[in-house]
């Protein structure tokens, strides 16, 4: 009696197995569905930062009645026809919309000097900066600016976790149809097929200063409609957002071998095919893609928002670039592209 009256309580093996055997089991349960909220989770910031730009776009395109260029100069392009070209002022789409962005739609907003009440967002002041000074600290000042406003979070820089933040890092890429590689002396392509895309070279940048391809949603809207053409996408092998070049600032169609004709049959590349494989600026890799499970996010110039399957038809996302299928020409002829 003595014996069993000094026997300490304890766990026994049993119930140590038995508890295990539960938190395995829970968290074989609960593990994949904290990882698919997190996924989740994910997408829907990075969709939420693509409706910031879409709405920033409006925003410039309602003060300029036309949608950025991929490529311009600033300041010149609102206070002349022609853009004066510059070497330190050359910048691509996403500058141009730094006024506008973290505003929100229930405010009076615009940057038009004559409004009753101008209003801009909190990055003008970088905006600002940029275009007020032409010397070469004013430049490292915007190629070190890191801006989440372009970053996915399901891509961002390896370095974050270290609190390392490159400026420049870009996850964010606008439609550019067919490739303007004008310049090129085996290209066929020029800026005068707008309908083959939305963002073009600003035509004081390229050989055909004449021709103006500058349009608003207003073409957009009587041709296919603004919540039929795609405006922006992700793109994880895109340059910084500080870039000029087409490749690292569009999304693109890929032209294959010439036919015989001496004309070149252009494709959509795939969504998410060759994840991360190139170098920033290949014009290989200027398509939609992204690190999301099964697909990527983009936006319409309507602003309506979408997760497009990486299994879409290609012919249906060749449709969804073009803004009036039915004057989509090879440059410099009346044949259609989609005969």
């Amino acid at each position: 009696m003595q014996a069993a009256h000094n026997k300490k309580p304890g766990i026994s093996r049993a119930e140590v197995i038995v508890a295990v055997a539960v938190v395995m089991l829970l968290s074989g349960i609960l593990l994949p569905y904290i990882l698919k909220q997190r996924t989740m989770s994910r997408r829907n910031m990075c969709e939420y930062r693509l409706t910031g730009l879409g709405y920033a776009a409006l925003l410039a395109e309602k003060d300029s009645q036309q949608l950025p260029t991929y490529r311009t100069a600033w300041p010149e392009l609102h206070i002349s026809p022609v853009p004066v070209i510059t070497n330190d002022r050359i910048v691509g789409w996403q500058f141009s919309l730094l006024p506008y962005l973290r505003l929100t739609p229930d405010l009076s907003t615009t940057t038009d000097p004559d409004a009753d009440a101008p209003r801009v967002g909190p990055l003008f002041e970088h905006f600002y900066d940029y275009v007020d000074d032409s010397t070469a600290q004013a430049q490292q000042r915007l190629h070190k600016l890191y801006l989440n406003d372009f970053v996915c979070p399901a891509n961002n820089p390896p370095q974050i976790d270290k609190g390392i933040l490159p400026g420049g890092w870009n996850s964010y890429v606008a439609n550019g149809g067919l490739p303007d590689a004008v310049g090129s002396a085996d290209s066929i392509y020029t800026v005068d097929s707008i309908a083959n895309g939305l963002f073009v070279d600003d035509p004081a940048l390229s050989k055909h200063a004449g021709q103006r391809a500058l349009f608003g949603f207003q073409y957009i809207a009587d041709g296919d409609g603004l919540d039929s053409t795609l405006m922006l996408s992700e793109n994880i092998d895109s340059g910084k957002w500080t870039d000029t070049s087409q490749a690292a600032l569009l999304f693109h169609w890929q032209i294959d071998a010439p036919l015989p004709a001496g004309v070149k049959t252009p494709r959509v590349l795939g969504i998410n095919i060759q994840r991360g494989q190139a170098i920033s600026g290949d014009i290989r890799f200027a398509r939609i893609s992204s690190n999301h499970v099964g697909g990527a996010n983009v936006i319409f110039v309507s602003g309506r928002t979408q997760f497009l399957s990486e299994n879409i038809d290609p012919r249906v996302l060749r449709y969804m670039m073009t803004s009036r299928d039915a004057e989509c020409t090879w440059p410099g002829t009346t044949i259609s592209i989609f005969e």
